[in-house]
């Protein structure tokens, strides 16, 4: 199989380093899901993001046990294609501080697609059999899709009916 994985919020603990780095520089948040702002909404805090970006996403810790489980999905014979929306958009080097973070941690992957807030088009060019992801805008441009999307970890959008997991081990089951 064909497994897409977003980072932000999904691999890793993102909006939790953002609203971190915020409540202590006296910054208002626009909610707590950093993650999921739109780019106008980024556009906002682009001087904060500037500053701050590369050391939130490279220090940001790792969702429980998605290592584990993402290197298993690897040995279990599928291809892991890391399908993000991060870009260069507020620093320079956002590309290689994400593909360092992935060798840090010792992430295997087949391909890193980078840039990709709608991934609807990333999903069907590759194939994609799965797409995991927290933001619900994706899980339901995927409906109807080739590819089966599954929505990590939103306690918010329990009233959608949609495949829901709240942990790496969840995925592995529902994947296997």
């Amino acid at each position: 199989m064909r497994i897409g994985i977003d980072i932000d919020d999904t691999i890793t603990n993102t909006s939790l380093k953002m609203l971190e780095y915020m409540d202590k520089l006296g910054i208002e948040q626009n909610g707590d899901d950093y993650c999921n702002y739109t780019v106008e909404d980024l556009d906002k805090y682009k001087d904060l993001l500037r500053k701050y970006i590369e050391p939130v996403l490279s220090t940001c810790t790792l969702k429980r046990d998605c290592v584990k489980v993402i290197n298993k999905l690897k040995e279990m014979g599928n291809s892991i294609y890391i399908i993000t929306a991060r870009s260069n958009r507020y620093s320079d080097n956002i590309y290689d501080i994400t593909k360092k973070y992935l060798e840090d941690y010792k992430i295997s992957y087949d391909e890193l697609f980078f840039g990709y807030e709608d991934k609807k088009d990333i999903c069907i060019e590759q194939k994609i059999d799965y797409m995991i992801d927290d933001n619900i805008d994706v899980y339901n441009s995927l409906v109807g899709t080739n590819t089966k999307p599954i929505l990590f970890g939103k306690e918010a959008t329990k009233s959608y009916d949609c495949i829901r997991v709240n942990n790496w081990d969840e995925i592995l089951d529902l994947i296997k």
